[in-house]
């Protein structure tokens, strides 16, 4: 009886859900997430310039969909509105958990982005 606790206590461990994007991004790259606090699977990851946000991403729209943001150490990301860098834009230096409530308000209005490593 003593193994079979084990066996049971090993396969609910075993089968807990692990989440891609626990912890943070390295330096020079940035986490984008389609819903609030970090949710949404798949999330998209870059450490480049994207012009244009991808419109399937593993069967998933990133553009104008972006709700959170995690940021790498020593790196910042520009959130532009539309396509090529166009529109009004946001910086985003920190970790944003619900980009409606970043310094200017950009929740689902990410059309392409620029990642910056800072010194």
């Amino acid at each position: 009886m003593k193994n079979y606790k084990k066996y049971i206590i090993f396969l609910t461990l075993v089968s807990l859900p692990v989440f891609a994007h626990a912890g943070n991004p390295p330096k020079g790259e940035v986490w984008l997430f389609l819903a609030n606090n970090y949710k949404g699977e798949p999330h998209y990851k870059s450490s480049k310039d994207i012009p244009e946000l991808p419109k399937n991403f593993e069967g998933k729209d990133f553009q104008g969909q972006v709700s959170s943001v995690k940021v790498g150490p020593h790196t910042k990301v520009i959130l532009y509105e539309e396509i090529n860098y166009g529109g009004e834009h946001v910086t985003i230096e920190h970790n944003t958990p619900i980009l409606a409530n970043a310094n200017k308000p950009f929740n689902d209005r990410a059309r392409s982005l620029k990642v910056q490593k800072k010194e």
